[in-house]
């Protein structure tokens, strides 16, 4: 192996164990471990893990073909060290701005959604029911109107045959 591809393999695992740090942090952030049943933090455990496995090798098999040394080891060691020592308090604090962010951007959509989808369609079943109830009315008050019309006339007419028989 040469010289460059060492240094390269090495860079890639210090980068590793700093995106491990960063990835174990984002891990614990959303997991909420205390609120969870055991075996469901179990088997999130062992996928988080493997994938971190996996995502590893991958990197060292593009780095050097795959080829475990011992300073591959030191150097994965020195990227968490660094990430816990530099970064964590700043990776942290810009987790937290991007949760917030991004659960203030869905909080607009929703908004959003709700006034352009379902105030206007509230409204308008609003209206549909509106004059629905209105020409109801309506027409209640049309057939209230020539019921008491009927009744009118029918008791002229009462009259009339009351005033012609006797």
């Amino acid at each position: 192996m040469s010289l460059d591809t060492q240094f390269v393999t090495l860079l890639s695992m210090i980068a590793m164990g700093l995106s491990f740090g960063a990835a174990f942090d984002t891990y614990n952030r959303f997991l909420k471990r205390a609120k969870r049943p055991l075996w469901i933090v179990f088997i999130n455990d062992v996928l988080f893990w493997c994938m971190q496995a996996l995502l590893i090798f991958f990197v060292l098999f593009k780095a050097n073909a795959g080829e475990w040394r011992f300073y591959i080891v030191l150097a994965l060691l020195c990227g968490y060290s660094a990430y816990q020592a530099l970064f964590k308090g700043l990776y942290k604090k810009l987790l937290e701005m991007m949760i917030h962010l991004v659960l203030r951007t869905i909080h607009f959509f929703v908004r959003l959604g709700d006034m352009l989808l379902l105030k206007p369609v509230r409204g308008l079943v609003m209206l549909v029911v509106g004059m629905a109830l209105f020409f109801l009315k309506l027409v209640i008050k049309l057939a209230n109107g020539l019921f008491l019309l009927a009744m009118m006339i029918l008791k002229a007419l009462l009259s009339i045959v009351r005033v012609v028989c006797w």
